[in-house]
């Protein structure tokens, strides 16, 4: 693989991966709470799906790139090593496909029928099953975090052992 094919698919990689799970951690730990401090639970979960909606931009778009650059690494490099990060990049994006193709949509339609500032006796039901597709699309988020975290760290091992100069050889030019 020469410096330069190799040079680019670490850089898509790292953009790749800081576009979505800097995405996905900036909006879990910095933006979702804001709203609820200082609007009404209505309010404050409607701006979130629409944070939400644009996030989701940021999250595909790093998807493609990291994509890429798994894609421009295993073209040359061969070994079971080198399948883990698409094994992982596959369980990322199947995961974002369930929280966001088929939670979000439900979540999504209870939430405009119902109002959670003034619950309804006969709307206590459907808040219940939200509440309940919102705890599991939160885990669901969780674990494509740490899937991603697991991901940077195991993509990362094996960079810099490919860019570790063997005894004997020029660096970059061994595969482990």
């Amino acid at each position: 693989m020469g410096r330069w094919h190799l040079f680019a698919a670490v850089m898509v990689f790292y953009g790749g991966i800081v576009l979505w799970l800097g995405a996905l951690l900036s909006f879990g730990f910095a933006v979702s709470a804001v709203p609820f401090e200082v609007l009404s639970r209505d309010s404050a979960g409607m701006v979130n799906r629409l944070i939400l909606a644009r996030l989701h931009v940021l999250e595909l778009l790093g998807a493609v790139l990291l994509g890429m650059s798994l894609w421009m690494l295993n073209l040359r490099i061969r070994g079971w090593r080198w399948r883990v990060p698409v094994l992982l990049f596959v369980v990322m994006v199947t995961l974002f496909g369930v929280a966001v193709g088929l939670l979000e949509p439900i979540m999504n339609s209870i939430a405009r029928s119902v109002s959670f500032d003034n619950p309804a006796p006969e709307t206590a039901a459907a808040i219940a099953r939200f509440e309940g597709y919102h705890r599991l699309y939160s885990a669901l988020v969780g674990v494509i975090g740490l899937v991603g975290v697991t991901l940077f760290v195991w993509q990362t091992g094996l960079l810099v052992r490919l860019l570790r100069p063997e005894e004997g050889s020029p660096a970059g030019e061994s595969a482990p």
